[in-house]
Order: C-alpha cells, then structure tokens, then sequence
C-alpha cells in the first residue's frame, strides 16, 4: 500500500489508459482519504522502468494531461 502521510491512503482499483497525445501512458486508481470516509480518484503518469511499470504517485494536485 502506498500511502501520502495526512493526505490519502491507497492505492484501491487501477485501470490504464494511453493520453490524447497517443503516446504518454496513465493510470488511474482509487485513494482513500485519510479519516477513510471518501474514495478519491488519482490519475497518475505511468513509468515503465527495468522492474516494472511505476507512477509517482498518488498525485494530490493538478496534472495537465
């Protein structure tokens, strides 16, 4: 579980997804808040690195896709 300390707790469901410039990758997964009585959704860069498929998340701001 990764988790961003007093902000959100998670990561719930993901799903994939390619932008609309038809090349960068996402993914898009569930939080939860940290009094755990609300889901959020994050949608997060997806890295494909030597072990796998990374995202820095969970992003709690503003992301310009």
């Amino acid at each position: 579980m990764r988790e961003r300390a007093g902000e959100v707790l998670g990561p719930g469901h993901n799903s994939y997804f390619v932008g609309p410039d038809e090349k960068t990758e996402f993914i898009v997964y569930h939080v939860w808040d940290p009094a755990r009585k609300a889901r959020r959704m994050c949608i997060d860069r997806l890295i494909w690195t030597p072990d796998g498929p990374r995202c820095e998340g969970p992003t709690t701001g503003t992301v310009r896709l």
